[in-house]
């Protein structure tokens, strides 16, 4: 029996997201949410080392096709959730989003693409190869790539 063919899939997005621009920022963000009588003052120190992009993610799946009751289904992934995954970072600071704060991560172009590359793997199962390209500006941009 010959194998499956191997598909490729890609698809671009666009989001809009902000990030703190140094470590410290995201300790005087935690203080100002604790409140107390300098909490205006450490939101405002906040909002001044906050930066924002329009980021370009180029996210490119591979993988064989699966065969159910003996029909060669074409598709790797669903758009609808792929879209998802990817537009949860939309309109959002990344410095405080779960993605970044459990892993002890800034919200840098690479770390992007590394952990969207680890949550695609991990959300879509062993079977497909992911390689998500962050684009933050048109000169610059990180690849990773992952395999669950």
């Amino acid at each position: 029996m010959t194998p499956p063919p191997k598909l490729m899939y890609a698809r671009t997005f666009e989001i809009s997201a902000c990030h703190f621009n140094g470590t410290a920022t995201y300790d005087r963000y935690q203080e100002a949410l604790a409140g107390g009588p300098s909490a205006a003052k450490l939101l405002r120190a906040v909002l001044a080392d906050c930066h924002g992009h329009n980021f370009v993610i180029d996210v490119t799946v591979r993988g064989h096709a699966v065969q159910r009751t003996g029909e060669l289904h074409a598709y790797l992934v669903s758009d609808a959730e792929l879209e998802q995954v990817v537009r949860e970072w939309d309109r959002t600071n990344l410095s405080v989003h779960p993605d970044f704060v459990s892993r002890r991560a800034r919200a840098t172009t690479e770390m992007m693409a590394a952990i969207l590359a680890e949550k695609l793997a991990t959300h879509f199962g062993a079977r497909l190869e992911w390689e998500v390209r962050v684009h933050e500006t048109r000169d610059i941009a990180a690849t990773a790539r992952r395999s669950a």
